[in-house]
Parts: C-alpha cells; structure tokens; sequence
C-alpha cells in the first residue's frame, strides 16, 4: 500500500466514525439517554435508537479491523468471557443443584473443545451444544485473524516493501 493509498484509507476512516474516536456516534445517544424522542414519537426513537446503535456497531467493527493481530486477539479473548459466563448461568439454570465452579468450568471446556458426554436433561443438551457452537465459531474467528495477518505479510513481501540486506547471500539458481 502506497503513501497515497494509506491517506486515501485514513479519509475514509475519518469519514465513516467522525475522526476515528466516535463522539458524533456518542452523541447520538445522548438525546436517547435525556429522554427525547425526536421525531416521531416512539418510532422515531427506535429509528434513532437502532441508526445510532449501528454506528456504535460500524466505529466497534472498524477499530476491531485497524487493531494489530495482538489487538485482534485480545479483543477476541475478551469477548469470550461473556460467553463464559452466559454459558455458565444457562447450564447452572439447566442443571438444578449445580454449583457455580463445575457451571463455570463446564462452560470452559466446551468453548474451546468438543463436548464428549452426553448430558441427562434436553435443557442442558441444547446449552451444551450451543456453548460448544459458539466456541467453535470463535476459533474459527481466530484463524480467521491469524490468517489475514499472514496474508497482509505475504503482500508485504510480495510488494517488495520487506526490507532486504543486499550483501552476504548465497544464490543458488536452476536447482
């Protein structure tokens, strides 16, 4: 990506969440928050309430996408503990009489591996397997992220960006 490029892409961003720090998003909400509808009545508080909660969605989704791959990793990582601990509730709730430790592990172990016993009650099947799903959904993100930033790196390399001693180097051609 040329000088060019990265001050075409920096523009974009600033037009799309307000010079990337998201306070017109914010203040977007705080007509919601005093208790002023708008336009429209209740109506018109929810086309606010869901155009400025898309907003916040876009400015969360963008800076998700402009963080480095440690970044991206960690955002990952924190949004696994609300699964953990929603997953965690939904199997306690399930399962009557269960403590919260053996819920919270329970929960643990099937965000990140397959579930291999199977469990007594419907409720608590369909909790194991949604947990499980949404474990497996979130691999699947991290892969994604560790694929992208290889792939931004090959394109590095390929564009011949990489910096490249020109001394000491054994070439060994037509082997």
């Amino acid at each position: 990506m040329g000088v060019e490029e990265e001050e075409e892409e920096e523009e974009e961003c600033a037009e799309v969440d307000g010079e990337g720090r998201g306070a017109p998003r914010l203040a977007a909400w705080l007509p919601l928050l005093a208790g002023g509808a708008g336009e429209g009545g209740a109506a018109g508080l929810a086309a606010d309430a869901r155009e400025a909660l898309s907003g916040a969605l876009a400015d969360l989704a963008h800076t998700f996408m402009a963080a480095s791959v440690f970044g991206k990793a960690t955002m990952l990582m924190l949004a696994t503990v609300p699964m953990l601990l929603a997953s965690g509730w939904l199997y306690r709730r399930s399962s009557p009489g269960t403590p919260w430790v053996d819920a919270l592990l329970k929960a643990f172990s099937l965000l990140f591996r397959v579930p291999l016993a199977p469990e007594k009650r419907l409720a608590s099947y369909a909790v194991v397997n949604a947990t499980f799903l949404c474990g497996f959904f979130s691999f699947a993100l991290l892969l994604s992220i560790v694929t992208e930033e290889v792939q931004r790196r090959l394109d590095v390399v390929r564009n011949g960006k990489l910096p490249v001693r020109a001394e000491d180097h054994l070439v060994i051609l037509n082997w």
